[in-house]
């Protein structure tokens, strides 16, 4: 397995933004979340290259337009390679006319493909959504 390929997939499951609790704007709050996707392997010829991803995640939002988020993605199976990485992100949020929110993160994961070995990589995660849901006050 690629670690590129994982890359691809933890990439898809970290766009999601996080579940974060109305408040005003001196307040903080513990938040959690998850995600249901599809990872994707490159470069694995006459393998099924596609699996359901998922996602749990628990972050604490500091103030109105910073939060720190720890999550762990489970990236699936591929012919008996499994898939799976920790992250832990600044997630950047900034409402936009209090109706709209531009949310960004930027972090790490550690990631591992274990399939009878284990293969373990580092590297940075990132992700960005414009969303219509409403941001914190």
């Amino acid at each position: 397995m690629n670690s590129a390929a994982l890359l691809v997939g933890l990439t898809a499951a970290v766009i999601a933004p996080p579940a974060a609790a109305q408040m005003t704007n001196d307040s903080s709050a513990f938040y959690v979340g998850g995600s249901v996707g599809q990872s994707k392997i490159k470069d694995c010829p006459g393998c099924d290259d596609k699996d359901t991803a998922w996602r749990v995640l628990g972050g604490y939002q500091l103030n109105r337009n910073f939060a720190a988020e720890v999550g762990y993605h489970n990236l699936g199976d591929f012919g008996g390679a499994k898939a799976n990485a920790w992250e832990l992100v600044g997630v950047g949020l900034f409402p936009v006319a209090n109706q709209l929110g531009v949310y960004g993160k930027l972090g790490g994961h550690h990631s591992e493909v274990k399939d009878g070995s284990s293969v373990t990589g580092n590297g940075l995660t990132y992700g960005a959504l414009f969303s219509t849901t409403s941001c914190p006050r």
